[in-house]
């Protein structure tokens, strides 16, 4: 488990820009378990919650923004 990609160190500019393959690539990962989270915040929370969402991926985790 894990994309060499979401390893330390991060090339975050490469993350950002390759984002949605990214997601695409790890949505296809077998036995995801689902995940609520609210965050609370304002119009800033965006990119935020895309890093976010892309990690728990990563870890297994199918994440559901509210």
């Amino acid at each position: 488990m894990g994309l060499k990609e979401l390893v330390y160190p991060l090339d975050t500019e490469y993350i950002i820009a390759k984002k949605r393959s990214l997601k695409k690539q790890l949505k296809n990962t077998p036995g995801l378990k689902k995940l609520k989270i609210a965050l609370l915040s304002g119009s800033t929370i965006g990119l935020f919650a895309d890093m976010l969402e892309l990690f728990l991926l990563d870890r297994g985790f199918e994440p559901e923004f509210f």
